[in-house]
């Protein structure tokens, strides 16, 4: 399976190997593939890039280990980071790239491509078709049962961007209204 660059691997073929559809499902359930972590924590990206200092982080680290908060919630709930810097520094943790949806529009053709309670569910927005495959929004990682479900609804090749969970959210409704509209 290709992916753009800065994207993640659902799962592999074996090189050179032709499949029935039925082989490639059965190797997508077994070999999916989600983004590897860099080994890089993200409060080290995030002090390097000075959004915030060594004593914010602590104390969001103390705060982390009395709730079930994820670290990156906890800074921007005190106003140490913004959206926009967690998600980038997610995505370098995991060498993908992020996407401005303030910027762009999916296409319809990629909308088309997941209903809208599935890309609702596992918080996923359809894109970009390109000649390979399509390429697709998350606001996180993903994990392995999203990774699933884009095999099974999408097949064949899936590029993954990252972007803020707010434009996400606005641009699943957006785009998921107007295509309930047209229905």
């Amino acid at each position: 399976m290709k992916v753009r660059r800065g994207a993640s691997k659902l799962y592999k073929q074996p090189d050179g190997a032709t499949e029935s559809a039925e082989q490639a499902k059965e190797v997508a359930k077994r070999e999916l593939v989600g983004p590897r972590h860099s080994g890089r924590l993200l409060g080290e990206i995030l002090i390097e890039q000075a959004a915030a200092t060594p004593e914010e982080i602590e104390a969001a680290r103390t705060r982390q280990n009395s709730c079930d908060d994820r670290l990156g919630e906890i800074l921007i709930e005190h106003g140490v980071c913004d959206e926009h810097r967690i998600s980038a520094a997610i995505a370098q943790q995991y060498d993908l790239k992020v996407v401005d949806l303030r910027r762009f529009t999916p296409e319809q053709a990629a909308i088309h491509q997941l209903g809208g309670d599935v890309a609702r569910t596992h918080r996923v927005l359809p894109l970009r078709v390109t000649e390979t495959g399509v390429i697709v929004v998350l606001d996180d990682v993903p994990s392995s049962e999203t990774l699933a479900t884009l095999s099974t609804h999408l097949g064949g090749n899936v590029g993954i961007l990252l972007a803020p969970p707010s434009e996400l959210t606005r641009s699943l409704e957006t785009s998921y209204r107007a295509l309930d509209n047209m229905s």
